[in-house]
């Protein structure tokens, strides 16, 4: 389990790259920004011997069409051809920061394929206006060709330097200021961050919405994990998504390294809640 193999299927939209694991009740994961198909951070709280957990790359990200799937709503569609052609009709659905805005939009239009939603330090309205410090300086450092080399580096010190690489990150996930690093933290940032690539897809994502009326159309339970102390997706988003979305429930965190909920010891109980969740 320490590689998983990516797999692909023709649509008439294009090429979706995904992974797939497990068995049992299947997942479908939105991944957030910069990720890709073999990603598993998302997975914690998710039993392989229960739950089969398929990961697509987003469009844009590994080998996944962007062409045509740019927007929220193409992505949802995309994503349903997967399902379809994996013979899969209804799943528990979770999305992660910048994939919140595609799995909204595919909650909206498959109420009968969606049995739950997980949305999990997720943007569910706005993002980052163009005058957003951040938005610029994505805008800069994560076209290609220049967000290879970022993450080249990136990945040069996830190996040599975890913790020096969480000094660096920190302030870019938490709002806290300061907070010391451990080990096992460091080590689990790298692990993700480590297979990490932009490609088109993040410059992408920086362009992406959520209408008001598609949360209202989320028609599934739902479960919204966010921290206070997200410096990534303000928690304005959870606190969005809960007043439209129906039968939502939101659980704020106060984890010290915000976004990242599934990095410091506070991913206990974000595995708790999640598995809570589930059998509910």
């Amino acid at each position: 389990m320490n590689h998983l193999a990516r797999q692909y299927f023709e649509t008439d939209k294009g090429t979706v790259e995904y992974t797939r694991y497990g068995s049992g009740q299947p997942v479908l994961f939105f991944h957030g920004g910069h990720s890709n198909a073999i990603d598993r951070l998302y997975h914690l709280g998710f039993d392989p011997s229960k739950y089969e957990l398929i990961t697509p790359s987003r469009p844009g990200y590994g080998k996944t069409s962007l062409q045509h799937n740019e927007s929220a709503a193409a992505t949802a569609t995309l994503m349903a051809a997967l399902l379809d052609g994996l013979s899969i009709h209804r799943v528990i659905l979770y999305a992660a920061s910048a994939g919140g805005p595609s799995a909204i939009a595919f909650a909206a239009k498959n109420n009968d394929r969606v049995q739950k939603l997980i949305l999990a330090s997720s943007v569910t309205t706005t993002w980052l206006g163009q005058k957003d410090r951040k938005y610029r300086l994505a805008k800069r450092l994560f076209r290609p060709p220049i967000q290879s080399v970022a993450w080249l580096f990136v990945r040069f010190m996830a190996s040599d330097a975890p913790m020096l690489l969480g000094r660096l990150f920190f302030r870019e996930f938490s709002t806290q200021s300061r907070h010391l690093i451990s080990r096992p933290e460091a080590f689990r940032l790298a692990a993700a961050l480590s297979v990490y690539d932009s490609g088109r897809g993040f410059l992408n994502d920086l362009k992406q919405e959520v209408d008001q009326e598609s949360l209202t159309r989320v028609d599934c339970p739902t479960l919204i994990l966010h921290s206070k102390y997200d410096a990534s997706v303000a928690v304005q988003h959870a606190r969005h998504a809960k007043e439209y979305i129906p039968h939502a429930q939101l659980v704020l965190l106060e984890n010290p390294w915000g976004h990242m909920i599934w990095i410091d010891d506070c991913r206990i109980e974000v595995e708790k809640q999640i598995q809570k969740f589930l059998i509910n």
